[in-house]
């Protein structure tokens, strides 16, 4: 897929988003963070999934792992302990997980005094803690950054897809993602594409434009949803393309 357009500026001031919900919330609205946390992290579980299985785990024992992770995080409110939580969501989890996973091979070290299987080794995780550039760190991320990258453009495809729906255009935009995701159409199969469509070539232009538009404010709407300021937006939504054309 290719990599998302660059977004129009956009005159609003930096609205609430659920990240900072969670991140400012107090006791008095605890119950409002954890249903914000809760849907963030769901959105999270398949990246933090790649990431622990690409350090050794199976994929039921990396699915219990993440069960168990989000569960303690999201009851436990750990975004409230330690260093406050600031930036990026995706920083803050990854680094949140890794904490787990060593707590979690400490425990069992101390209960047992060898590891069982399905755990990560003792040596890839030691190294991993002592060292940023351990290969299994450094492919566990590129994996969880691969599935985030896709999980950004999933749901952005998803949302687009339904609004398109809702203004009974389904296909119109079945028929025009290809186009904003690719290259230019030959005049044949533009052709061809406003005669089964039904527009002009000068409708068909304006329509692509606004879905290019649309795609690229939906992709910043989400990414919004997960930094703490408007500024970190324009960061993520780089470092999104430089994922995606890897």
């Amino acid at each position: 897929m290719s990599s998302p357009p660059s977004p129009s500026k956009e005159e609003s001031s930096f609205p609430t988003t659920r990240w900072t919900i969670v991140r400012m919330a107090g006791a008095d609205d605890w119950e409002q963070a954890r249903l914000a946390l809760e849907s963030l992290c769901r959105e999270y579980w398949k990246p933090l999934q790649a990431f622990t299985r690409r350090l050794g785990q199976t994929e039921a024992d990396a699915s219990d792992t993440i069960q168990e992770f989000l569960s303690r995080f999201v009851e436990s409110g750990g975004f409230t302990k330690a260093d406050e939580p600031k930036g990026r969501l995706r920083t803050f989890l990854l680094r949140s997980l890794r904490n787990h996973l060593t707590d979690q091979w400490r425990q069992t070290n101390i209960q047992k005094n060898s590891v069982q299987k399905g755990s990560l080794s003792l040596d890839a995780w030691s190294r991993t803690e002592l060292s940023g550039d351990d290969n299994h760190s450094h492919e566990g991320t590129e994996a969880f950054d691969r599935e985030w990258a896709k999980s950004i453009m999933d749901r952005t495809l998803e949302a687009l897809r339904k609004s398109y729906a809702e203004r009974g255009k389904q296909t119109v935009f079945e028929k025009l993602l290809p186009v904003v995701e690719g290259d230019s159409l030959p005049s044949e199969s533009r052709d061809a594409l406003c005669s089964e469509l039904g527009m002009s070539s000068n409708a068909l232009g304006v329509e692509v434009h606004r879905l290019r538009n649309r795609l690229a404010q939906t992709v910043r709407k989400i990414i919004g949803d997960t930094v703490d300021d408007e500024s970190e937006i324009e960061e993520e939504l780089r470092y999104l393309a430089k994922v995606l054309t890897k």
